[in-house]
């Protein structure tokens, strides 16, 4: 099978969410068929690792779209109710034109990551497949609350536009994969007639593993890119509510927020209530092995949440909300520890500090979570046959 995979940031490194399933993806596939694939880059640096990682598919073609251009199409972008702002952020016109000088014929399928890329091929004479991943305009409606007045402005201008862009979407492609069974669900109450697969993300178990690190006895860790809305309100939220409860039972309980790109408003908190402010690390599993839990208070968002993955992977069990176990399909104990209000995160916590064999068992029961469900081979399987299905005719 031969596939055009087009994608608006590149996999590499495969850091965040997105290039973590997009290097997967490309990887997985690669495998057994001939990739190709198109990729925007946003700086020279991005444009030598991506190029450096060649051998990973059949040719890799990067499209130079810096940042102040991006910036530029999206402000461009509001007289165009009918396209999200997201998408007029991530319009190439080198990539587009590149796109339409492919000859008829010279793949089988083409596959878009993220709706961002839909404008692109939905006009080309191609079968195609969006991976969609998240229901991103039920990620905005979740959020909007919680939000700064600002922010909460942008969302409700964009809120409309990506749910009428996802409908379109997922209605005109050949088919579209979701991560989790409650963002597929939401986008197919819209659109009952699309063609929707669940391919969740996975975990390399294999990378993320128990070690024999030294578990310090009072250590929660938070995990994530701490740019997105999502993560920053778990942060913030950890610190601001969750540790001066669990504090007041356990005085030297420590917090190590752990992640790239880490705003000014969070820098600020390295220091508050016994929270240190990690930042990027070269090898987070060194901090999950060493943690004695993780702490996962997810208000609003959409999609899996990887950071509860590769705690569970490496035996770390997590404290996490409802949200955040539900796409997962974990109920308590089964690696996670289930619990919504500060108040309840915070016993969670202490429960988990106070109690090894709790801590043990959790852990032990998140690991084989990995080991049965949730490795990158198996849940990409339904993309890969959705691709060769459609590809087929």
């Amino acid at each position: 099978m031969r596939v055009l995979m087009v994608t608006p940031r590149s996999p590499f490194p495969p850091q965040g969410g997105d290039r973590l399933r997009l290097f997967h993806i490309l990887r997985t596939l690669s495998q057994r068929h001939e990739v190709t694939l198109f990729t925007l880059v946003a700086t020279r640096e991005q444009e030598r690792t991506a190029l450096a990682h060649r051998s990973m598919a059949a040719r890799i073609r990067t499209f130079f779209h810096p940042s102040y251009r991006s910036y530029g199409r999206a402000v461009a972008g509001l007289a165009q109710p009918s396209l999200p702002l997201q998408a007029s952020y991530f319009r190439c016109r080198a990539l587009g034109r590149a796109l339409r000088q492919i000859p008829p014929g010279e793949f089988d399928v083409a596959l878009g990551s993220l709706i961002r890329t839909a404008p692109y091929l939905l006009e080309m004479p191609l079968p195609v497949v969006i991976d969609v991943q998240d229901s991103i305009s039920m990620n905005y409606r979740r959020a909007m609350p919680h939000l700064p007045w600002r922010q909460r402005l942008l969302y409700r201008l964009e809120q409309p536009r990506v749910q009428r862009y996802e409908t379109e979407v997922v209605s005109r492609a050949a088919g579209a994969t979701m991560i989790s069974p409650v963002d597929l669900e939401d986008v197919q109450q819209r659109v009952p007639a699309a063609r929707l697969v669940l391919a969740p993300n996975g975990v390399d178990g294999d990378a993320f593993c128990p070690g024999g690190e030294a578990v310090a006895p009072q250590s929660i860790v938070f995990l994530g890119n701490l740019r997105t809305v999502a993560n920053r309100d778990m942060a913030c939220r950890s610190v601001m509510k969750i540790m001066p409860r669990v504090r007041r039972q356990r005085p030297t309980a420590a917090l190590r927020i752990v992640g790239i790109n880490a705003p000014a408003d969070l820098r600020a908190l390295d220091g508050v209530h016994g929270a240190t402010l990690v930042g990027a690390v070269d090898h987070p599993v060194d901090e999950l092995r060493r943690a004695t839990l993780t702490l996962c208070p997810m208000r609003f968002g959409a999609g899996i949440q990887n950071k509860i993955l590769e705690s569970l992977a490496v035996g770390t069990p997590v404290v996490a909300s409802a949200m955040a176990a539900a796409p997962l399909g974990l109920a308590s104990g089964r690696g996670v520890l289930v619990a919504d209000s500060d108040e309840e995160q915070a016993d969670a916590c202490l429960r988990l500090m106070a109690d090894p064999e709790l801590r043990a068992r959790v852990g032990r029961a998140g690991r084989r979570e990995v080991e049965e469900r949730f490795g990158w081979e198996a849940c990409l399987a339904p993309l890969e046959a959705l691709l060769q299905e459609i590809a087929r005719g």
